[in-house]
């Protein structure tokens, strides 16, 4: 049987070295994954609902924990050891999908995380600086203000897979998932890119949901859903009318 445990925002998971055969599945909240590489360089990354600590230890692969995990805000968290793994393996597929889609999901991102690090390391400057400007969007960025090093970089929902098959659909995750998103935001909902006029641009993916830049309603009736953003400060609400997210961003020269 799995247990789930609780853990309040600023307490350790598990510690880089520490041994141990368990893994976490989150269930809510965001924990920052902390390790520490040969040379004094410290590698961070940021995990939340429905990704997984521990898997290595896990599945056998090491014997002490390769890195840290710390609770950024409050975290639920399911307790995994190799019998409910097993069970689940013997038991019905969808009580494993999210074990999997944990697995995969962080197979990804730290390529994606390592490859972002190795550009910063090379000199890239960033393009832009992310905040939320209300709790919703708090949330979604765990507290945290956010570097776009990339582009394009995208906002959409968060939306688990209900079977294997899903976990293998072409369908590429945002780069901030909000996972209490409305069912009318996809997952791939708001694009930044590279600009035609300015030196980024805002691209609404879903036509005709609300969405407005500035103050300003875009990407509905015969407007276009794309809009300039030029160097300096925007203010980005979309989602629900009644209760959107809110984020600034700052677009740097």
């Amino acid at each position: 049987m799995t247990r789930t445990v609780s853990f309040n925002k600023g307490e350790s998971l598990i510690k880089q070295g520490d041994h141990g055969t368990t893994a976490y599945l989150i269930q809510s909240g965001w924990v920052l994954i902390e390790q520490k590489k040969e040379g004094g360089t410290i590698f961070q990354t940021k995990i939340g609902t429905g990704e997984i600590i521990g898997e290595l230890a896990l599945a056998g692969l090491v014997t002490q924990r390769s890195a840290s995990a710390t609770a950024i805000t409050d975290v639920t968290a399911e307790i995994i050891d190799r019998g409910a793994l097993i069970r689940m393996v013997n038991g019905p597929a969808n009580k494993l999908t999210p074990i999997l889609a944990a697995f995969l999901s962080r197979l990804k991102s730290t390529m994606v995380d390592e490859k972002d690090a190795l550009k910063n390391s090379a000199g890239e400057r960033p393009h832009a600086l992310v905040v939320g400007l209300n709790s919703i969007s708090r949330q979604a960025l765990c507290n945290l203000p956010c570097t776009i090093s990339h582009l394009p970089w995208t906002l959409g929902a968060h939306v688990p897979p209900q079977s294997v098959t899903d976990l293998f659909r072409t369908a590429c995750e945002a780069d901030i998932q909000l996972t209490k998103a409305n069912r009318r935001i996809r997952e791939h909902h708001i694009s930044i890119e590279a600009g035609e006029q300015a030196s980024l641009q805002l691209r609404l993916m879903q036509h005709g949901d609300y969405c407005e830049v500035n103050e300003k309603r875009v990407g509905y009736g015969a407007s276009s859903s794309i809009e300039p953003l030029p160097t300096g400060y925007h203010m980005i609400r979309f989602g629900d009318p009644i209760d959107p997210y809110e984020f600034g961003i700052e677009v740097l020269e």
